[in-house]
């Protein structure tokens, strides 16, 4: 009798496993042919992805072109603006901007933008503070996706537990009903 429970059990386990199987794989082959659908539209994708890209705000690039906005009659060169960059992505992986980087970029600012060291100083404050705002923004974007994350695989290792229990006591169930004759019409509410 017990060993007849757990291959009903166990046979209830498989057809579970086998229909997972199943969706697992049908899942895949949609996203599959969405890919291929996507890949295959890329050409006039790439135009509206430029025109959305183009609407979206860089804040590295942003902040640098405020730094060296010109209000003189020699533009930043382009190696100015590199260095600008490296130094602001090293003091954002810091957390703080160090003073001599900033006076450094400042004067350099100050010279070619026709502005007062002030203004410069003000310049380079004002970018970096709006790139650590920019910066922890993004952490807590990556924070709430992983939290998403995780509950989604726990609601999905729970559904999957709870159909595995389902199965393997529907599969005893039937044996029931198939050994012992046992009437199940009463969990239907039919007689």
């Amino acid at each position: 009798m017990h060993e007849r429970h757990v291959r009903d059990g166990a046979h209830g386990l498989v057809v579970w496993a086998i229909g997972e199987l199943l969706i697992a794989g049908l899942a895949a082959s949609s996203v599959a042919g969405i890919a291929r659908t996507e890949a295959t539209g890329a050409a006039a994708a790439t135009t509206a992805a430029g025109a959305a890209l183009s609407q979206q705000p860089d804040p590295l690039g942003s902040a640098v072109d405020m730094l060296t906005r010109s209000t003189g009659t020699e533009p930043g060169t382009f190696a100015e603006r590199v260095e600008a960059t490296r130094i602001l992505v090293r003091s954002l992986s810091s957390g703080q901007l160090d003073p001599s980087d900033r006076s450094y970029v400042a004067s350099r600012m100050a010279t070619h933008t026709n502005i007062a060291q002030p203004e410069a100083e003000k310049r380079i404050d004002d970018a970096f503070a709006r790139l650590n705002q920019a910066k922890e923004s993004a952490k807590q974007t990556a924070e709430r996706a992983r939290r998403m994350g995780v509950i989604s695989a726990f609601l999905t290792a729970a559904a999957l537990l709870v159909g595995a229990v389902a199965a393997w006591m529907a599969a005893q169930l039937g044996g029931k009903h198939r050994d012992e004759e046992l009437d199940l019409m009463a969990l239907f509410g039919t007689r």
